[in-house]
């Protein structure tokens, strides 16, 4: 599905198919892919294929790897990224996005029915059955990933300042439209009531010139005055205009409101008897009030003639700008408190690990015998109890200021490592380990040269921290040829970025071996 191509250093234009599942990439025989260059490690790198995805995890490589520029130790990649290692840049693409032909290919053409089955049935496995846990499983496998990349490539204060701006704008909006919605219809209704009572007033009013027949007698009054009123006519059902006495015997014709007219008239000649008031456009109210009169031969009161009153609602209602600046004051109010809660959430969070830090420093130097989780936070409990575990571990100074006791020559004798030792040994690196093969100790020179630091190495075996899967494996072997010698001293070689060391491990202990010292000395030439 998809495959490397070699863009930059030696043989370039080779191209490497990336097979489903691991697809290891080093200068070592037996890798996926094979780069023989000093700048790459033996084993550097490892591309995972998991349901149409890449997944690369740097393997503790020297010369680090690199994605479109930014080093990376793990991470999502896809079609089009470059990933450099050493001199080498390699391309990633998609083997199947174009046929041969310079067709799109079709899913049968990408995939064997074969491969279809083993996906369908990796699917059902993976995804949970039960709703609450299919929830859980997509947000860890598709939306925290975006947040995951997001974090390796932007501080984690940023990424939590962006996601609650975000918030805040959303809940905003989500909070403060619903409740200008809801004023707008309330102003609105009240629009109506007003628009049906002057219709239903000027009706009144004028029924009884309609029924005798003395239009000339009609009027409108002081409703056309009102404010927002827009129009105020007495109508027959033909639309032709009775008052006021300026636009008499004219007729409507044009406009919203003299389409909804002829509608309402249409009814009214029907049957209809009740008047109407409804919202006509985008700021319109109209209501209409019929104006009847007694039908001797039918017996009734029948239409005769309508009173129509138009009212603009945009005078009542807000208008965008005034919507707008509602809309940032409240935004500015919000953002302030937002502002506020986000420090305070920052600090909360990053308080525990400055007083952590503290006393990590306070342990290390033997002032304290463990360190205190004073913030209550469940998920990191088992942090501070592994810690705590860790620290237990840590041979401590004997008081007199020489060193670090606690470790036996081989012929039984007790002695102290002077601290002072790791300090002075600039130029080699030096590893402390315990009768279980953990790691007490490592010195800065021997940090620099592994890339593994103290705080997270102590009272770990050296494959669990190592970055170089072959300095794992040769510093096991040489711990394991000195159980085997009796605490005799052994030696190997190893290289570190081109460079070569001599590394001389001995064991000590008045039964056996019962700890282990290990000195990497840089050879020249």
């Amino acid at each position: 599905m998809f495959k490397l191509t070699i863009i930059s250093g030696h043989q370039v234009g080779i191209t490497y198919p990336l097979e489903f599942g691991e697809n290891t990439v080093g200068r070592q025989q037996g890798n996926t892919i094979v780069l023989e260059s000093k700048s790459v490690s033996k084993k550097h790198c490892v591309l995972t294929i998991d349901h149409g995805k890449i997944l690369l995890q740097d393997l503790g490589s020297s010369n680090g790897t690199y994605v479109n520029g930014s080093l990376t130790g793990s991470r999502w990649i896809q079609s089009g990224d470059r990933i450099t290692l050493g001199e080498y840049i390699l391309e990633v693409r998609d083997a199947h996005l174009v046929s041969t032909d310079g067709q799109l290919p079709t899913v049968d053409s990408m995939m064997s029915n074969q491969i279809k089955s083993k996906v369908r049935s990796e699917l059902n496995v993976d995804t949970p059955a039960q709703l609450k846990d299919r929830i859980v499983w997509f947000f860890e496998h598709y939306l925290m990933p975006v947040f995951y990349k997001m974090n390796t490539k932007h501080e984690w204060k940023f990424v939590l300042a962006g996601l609650f701006s975000v918030f805040l704008v959303i809940s905003m909006f989500i909070s403060l439209g619903p409740l200008l919605s809801y004023n707008r219809r309330s102003i609105l209704r009240e629009i109506m009531i007003r628009a049906s009572y002057l219709s239903e007033e000027i009706a009144e009013r004028n029924s009884r010139y309609i029924a005798s027949r003395q239009e000339g007698k009609t009027e409108i009054g002081s409703a056309a005055r009102g404010a927002g009123v827009k129009v105020a006519l007495i109508t027959d059902l033909e639309n032709r205009i009775i008052a006021p006495a300026n636009r008499v015997n004219q007729y409507l014709t044009r406009g919203e409101v003299a389409t909804f007219v002829v509608k309402t008239a249409r009814q009214f000649k029907k049957g209809r008897e009740n008047g109407v008031v409804r919202p006509i456009g985008i700021s319109t109210v109209v209501a209409i009030h019929p104006i009847k009169i007694l039908d001797s031969r039918l017996g009734k009161n029948v239409v005769a003639g309508m009173a129509i009153v138009a009212v603009d609602s945009s005078l009542s209602t807000l208008n965008w700008g005034a919507l707008g600046l509602i809309y940032s004051e409240t935004l500015i109010l919000v953002s302030l408190i937002g502002v506020l809660v986000f420090l305070i959430f920052y600090r909360l969070t990053l308080k525990r690990f400055e007083v952590l830090s503290d006393e990590l420093d306070l342990a290390l130097k033997g002032e304290k015998s463990r360190v205190t989780q004073e913030f209550k936070l469940e998920e990191l409990n088992r942090l501070w109890e592994s810690i705590n575990s860790t620290i237990q571990r840590i041979p401590q100074d004997d008081g007199s200021g020489l060193g670090v006791s606690g470790f036996t020559g081989p012929a039984g004798e007790e002695f102290v490592l002077p601290i002072q030792m790791f300090g002075e040994l600039t130029e080699y690196g030096v590893v402390l380990f315990n009768e279980e093969k953990h790691i007490l100790h490592v010195n800065s020179h021997f940090e620099n040269m592994s890339g593994i630091h103290s705080m997270e190495a102590n009272g770990q075996l050296i494959s669990n921290v190592a970055r170089d899967q072959a300095l794992s494996m040769m510093v096991e072997d040489l711990l394991n040829q000195v159980d085997a010698m009796g605490g005799q001293p052994v030696q190997d070689d190893f290289e570190f970025g081109g460079e070569f060391y001599k590394f001389h491990v001995s064991g000590f202990g008045k039964i056996g071996v019962q700890s282990y010292l290990l000195i990497a000395v840089k050879e020249e030439g």
